[in-house]
């Protein structure tokens, strides 16, 4: 949750700050390697507002030196590590989600067609299909991340370009020739 939502009232960062003075309770999260992770966490109870039923919410840091601290909220009933190792299974979902709005563009179709927004739901995730196949089969020292595999991408799409380019010219294409071929019409007369 962002701090900015009201417990009570009262927004969740006013709260963090009037609950420092607590010491945090210590929660072991199991991660999917089966190494564990510790988190500080404070829980406070009560209602968000527009939420009709009382919420627990956790004040979570990774270490207490921390200065932003992350919330979390579910119902009463959860206790603070279900709650956790909850979130951490769904992170790889805001990964993909992070990585399909801003690497692939699916968070821009406001303006275009019915028929576009259709088509490329369906291409983004087959694209971040290709992404996460290859990562698997190309990790290494360099490739730490998926947003490491998309830059190696871009850079073997624009050496691949490049190379086609000079070729052509190479084997007698005039500059006038070239350009439009692999670039937009509107920088090839610009030039």
């Amino acid at each position: 949750m962002k701090s900015n939502r009201k417990l009570n009232g009262t927004r969740l960062s006013e709260q963090h700050l009037k609950e420092q003075h607590k010491w945090p309770t210590r929660v072991r999260v199991a991660k999917a390697k089966k190494e564990e992770r510790c988190y500080y966490v404070r829980q406070l109870e009560g209602r968000l507002e527009e939420i009709a039923f009382e919420l627990r919410v956790l004040i979570s840091k990774r270490h207490l030196g921390q200065q932003h601290p992350a919330y979390f909220a579910s119902t009463r009933d959860c206790k603070a590590q279900a709650i956790l190792q909850g979130y951490s299974g769904r992170w790889s979902c805001e990964v993909v989600n992070f990585y399909l709005k801003c690497e692939l563009g699916l968070s821009d179709f406001r303006l275009w067609r019915l028929e576009a927004v259709d088509k490329y739901v369906v291409a983004a995730p087959l694209a971040w299909a290709y992404v996460e196949r290859r990562f698997v089969k190309e990790r290494d020292a360099q490739l730490k991340c998926c947003g490491d595999l998309i830059r190696r991408h871009r850079e073997e799409h624009a050496e691949e370009l490049l190379t086609a380019a000079v070729k052509m010219a190479l084997d007698g294409g005039s500059l006038a020739q070239v350009l439009p071929r692999f670039v937009k019409r509107e920088l090839a007369d610009a030039c």
